[in-house]
């Protein structure tokens, strides 16, 4: 634990797993205990980001006790990688599914002890919907600029795309989306910093805002390009790989829009005086 909090060892989240989507409570990896009062962990954790390279990884299986969190060593005996190049926008992620078979762990593995894992899980991927949500706005920026170079470019020989309405339209949609995202994320990350119990909430408007946001602009961006935005030549075409995942990872739009709306619903009534 203290080579990772130097820096020393690289560490990640292994909490994915084939065919449950974002619902974490429906792991199939097990963490049974053995006679000398270790525990034995099985299961396959899918996409998991650094897999190729971590040397250490915050498991979720079920133990006896429920859903758990376990610190593993990556170099153990009975861990096996299978790197992933294969999908989309996470070319530099250096991605991996991950086989933990029988591999051993002892009791100091555990975080926060047996049938913790949940709470933990979700307080861990807020920090992740944050970066994701952070990241989604860099990417509607980025599409802002490139469309703005393409549509108004130096020379000023004839008239350029941009004075047409229906371009000046995209330019201006992504203009807004940056701005509203970056101000989401701004008041999703104070509102952490200070502890707030809002947080959660916030974090995943800013996440399904900014993402949305994200796809349709490189939607966009690409569309403004016209042909062009096709092909490599130009980073829209890049920027439209990268944007559709973040609508999946650290939890996917549809997740997002189910806690916003029950949170939502069971504040107003709390303001109402409504059970």
């Amino acid at each position: 634990m203290h080579d990772l909090l130097k820096g020393k060892r690289l560490g990640g989240l292994a909490f994915s797993e084939m065919g449950i989507g974002s619902d974490l409570a429906a792991v199939k990896a097990t963490a049974s205990r053995t006679a000398d009062g270790h525990y034995e962990l099985r299961g396959i954790k899918r996409w998991v980001t650094g897999g190729q390279i971590l040397d250490s990884a915050l498991v979720l299986a079920i133990a006896d006790g429920g859903p758990t969190v376990f610190l593993v060593d990556c170099h153990s005996t009975g861990v096996r990688r299978e790197a992933l190049s294969d999908v989309i926008g996470t070319r530099g992620s250096m991605m991996a599914d991950i086989h933990f078979e029988n591999v051993t762990v002892g009791d100091d593995g555990i975080i926060g002890g047996e049938g913790m894992g949940l709470a933990i899980a979700t307080g861990i991927l807020d920090y992740g919907r944050l970066s994701v949500a952070a990241g989604s706005v860099g990417i509607v920026q980025a599409c802002l600029d490139c469309s703005v170079d393409y549509a108004w470019p130096c020379s000023k020989d004839g008239r350029q795309i941009g004075d047409f309405q229906l371009i000046q339209e995209l330019v201006s949609k992504m203009s807004v989306a940056a701005s509203a995202g970056r101000a989401l994320v701004a008041e999703a990350a104070l509102s952490k910093e200070l502890g707030l119990s809002s947080t959660l909430l916030k974090t995943c408007i800013a996440k399904q805002f900014a993402a949305t946001s994200a796809v349709q602009a490189a939607n966009d961006a690409v569309q403004l390009h016209g042909a062009a935005g096709l092909t490599t030549r130009y980073p829209v075409e890049r920027l439209l790989r990268d944007a559709k995942v973040m609508e999946i990872i650290e939890g996917s739009t549809q997740i997002q829009h189910g806690i916003i709306a029950e949170a939502t619903r069971d504040a107003l009534r709390q303001v109402r005086g409504v059970r």
